[in-house]
């Protein structure tokens, strides 16, 4: 499978759908949501991987819902909870908007508390009420001018 770039800049016009989310996210570059066509100097497929990643994982996530959209839309009530927002103190926000994390971490905080919901935050860091329990090196290849920055991808439990 391959999206060219012409085929990148008219999904970027589209309505939602899970095509344009695919194309958006899996063919961009850092895989922001059409933060511009990913290529570099190998040539690599990079819709070919994302499919294939999406393909693997599919099998594991029968009968879960997925919901894309404001964290601030939701009234989620004992319910785990996976968040992945836009990174503090990097290139932040979908679209135009600025992203409010101090905002977001009271947010999850009273879902917590409150709500009977286990939530889990992916972050580089978090307030002292969130616990660390998962992280893992990355080498960001795409977004490095040297050729692999690595990250400490974290994942936090809100309690």
């Amino acid at each position: 499978m391959t999206i060219s770039e012409v085929e990148y800049r008219d999904a970027r016009n589209l309505p939602p759908s899970p095509y344009r989310a695919f194309v958006g996210f899996g063919c961009s570059f850092g895989g922001k949501f059409f933060g511009g066509y990913a290529r570099n100097k190998r040539g690599d497929d990079f819709a070919k991987s994302a499919r294939n990643s999406i393909l693997r994982k599919a099998r594991r996530l029968q009968g879960v819902s997925f919901i894309c959209g404001p964290y601030n839309s939701l009234s989620p009530v004992d319910s785990l909870v996976y968040c992945d927002p836009p990174y503090a103190n990097t290139t932040q926000g979908y679209q135009s908007t600025k992203f409010d994390s101090q905002a977001f971490w009271r947010t999850m905080k009273q879902w917590a508390e409150s709500r009977g919901n286990t939530i889990l935050v992916s972050e580089y860091a978090a307030p002292d009420f969130a616990k660390e329990v998962w992280r893992k090196e990355t080498k960001i290849e795409m977004r490095s001018t040297n050729g692999r920055e690595v990250r400490v991808e974290k994942l936090f439990k809100v309690s």
